[in-house]
């Protein structure tokens, strides 16, 4: 493990503290090698256990490491500093954002308690009606029942981890054989976890993608009609997601809520000009994250990269 800080740390049960006795190996350069892949195969292969692995004082200090000169060092472990700031400030950039988002989110849509929300754009006035979800819907609908094969078809279908937070995660889809083409997931629509545990129920995703699939199980569908807004209805539908888990039916390990329960519910909306002024701000916080997200990824792949070329 590998960082720079003046605080004290103590170091604890199950560690071992390294320390250089001579000054060959810079320790800052010292710390990258132990993130290296290669150096932490050679740990794992000595390491013993069998639910836990384990590896002592002097099995570790059996393992024998390349190192370059001190100047060399000094190059490759300043390169990979200055490339773990980058990914640091990106990520606080991202956790800025985030929490701004958040913020405008629960402040700028109103609960499903309360008619208008603490703030709003200069312009906007009128009180917000309370709508019920099914006077609004062209759809609402459970997926398809279809038996899902384990191998890959033209006929990706939606699961519940498809929905990984609010986003549309394409590597965890399930196949069929053949599925009716009624149940294709168009663009704007919404999908809503409404069987899983407590904690997930009312996850919603918008999908906003060219992407092909299909609506599986577990999941339910809902398409809005032309007068709502689809994107700031999947921004109130996540703001209010509490009124989901309140009016869940809760079983031993799972949670359910069903379609006409859901049906049922009711939530504030203003006019079709506030929402789209309010899905656009909104949009503008997710588009930002979502770019800053990526470059933290490329960074660290970047990182990786380097630690597996620069060490032996």
């Amino acid at each position: 493990m590998q960082g720079i800080t003046d605080e004290k740390i103590v170091g604890g049960l199950h560690t071992l503290l390294l320390r250089d006795k001579t000054t060959e190996v810079s320790p800052l350069f010292n710390g990258y090698l132990f993130q290296n892949e290669k150096l932490k195969k050679q740990i794992k292969i000595k390491a013993n256990g069998i639910s836990v692995l384990g590896i002592s004082k002097k099995e570790l200090q059996k393992i024998t490491i390349k190192i370059p000169s001190k100047e060399e060092q000094n190059k490759i472990s300043d390169l990979l500093f200055s490339v773990d700031q980058r990914i640091s400030s990106m990520e606080k950039k991202y956790q800025l954002l985030t929490n701004l988002k958040k913020y405008f989110l629960y402040n700028m849509i109103s609960s499903y308690k309360d008619i208008n929300p603490k703030l709003r754009f200069n312009g906007f006035i009128t009180q917000w009606d309370k709508i019920k979800l099914e006077e609004n819907l062209d759809l609402i609908r459970n997926g398809s029942s279809e038996t899902q094969v384990n191998y890959k078809t033209n006929y990706p279908v939606s699961r519940i981890e498809t929905v990984s937070g609010d986003k549309l995660n394409l590597d965890k889809v399930g196949y069929v054989e053949y599925i009716d083409e009624e149940y294709k997931i168009k663009k704007g629509d919404i999908l809503l976890t409404n069987i899983n545990s407590m904690k997930f129920i009312g996850n919603v995703l918008y999908f906003n993608t060219n992407e092909t699939l299909y609506h599986g199980m577990n999941l339910l569908l809902l398409r809005f009609n032309k007068n709502i807004n689809k994107k700031f209805m999947f921004y109130n539908l996540k703001r209010n997601n509490i009124l989901f888990k309140k009016m869940a039916c809760q079983a031993v390990n799972q949670a359910s809520i069903n379609k006409s329960t859901i049906k049922k519910m009711q939530f504030n909306i203003p006019s079709i000009k506030e929402q789209e002024t309010i899905s656009d701000y909104l949009y503008q916080f997710d588009k930002k994250i979502e770019n800053i997200n990526k470059e933290i990824e490329l960074n660290m792949k970047f990182k990786k990269t380097l630690l597996s070329k620069m060490f032996c």
